[in-house]
């Protein structure tokens, strides 16, 4: 795609996927501490794995010799995420 300008490098640009596919899974447990009348105290422990489909970005690239002048780079990335979780809960 290219701005109104044509004669001109000007407003040229290079639209990349907005979207990216992601499908996941999840483990984890709660495990009760300490009990008493009116609640308990307790362990939150659990993971999680998330596909993310590779996704193309642009980074800064070089800066040209004229003042002013810089291009950007293509990359090409991975979107997975994995995160482990622990934490506690107290119910009352």
């Amino acid at each position: 795609a290219s701005g109104e300008d044509v004669d001109t490098d000007f407003a040229q640009t290079t639209h990349f996927d907005d979207f990216g596919l992601a499908a996941g899974v999840g483990v984890g447990f709660m495990a009760d501490l300490h009990e008493w009348a009116d609640g308990r105290l307790g362990l939150d422990i659990g993971a999680e794995y998330v596909y993310g489909a590779p996704l193309r970005y642009l980074v800064p690239g070089v800066l040209g010799a004229a003042e002013g002048v810089f291009s950007f780079e293509q990359r090409l990335s991975r979107t997975d995420l994995f995160t482990l979780r622990v934490g506690g809960f107290v119910e009352f």
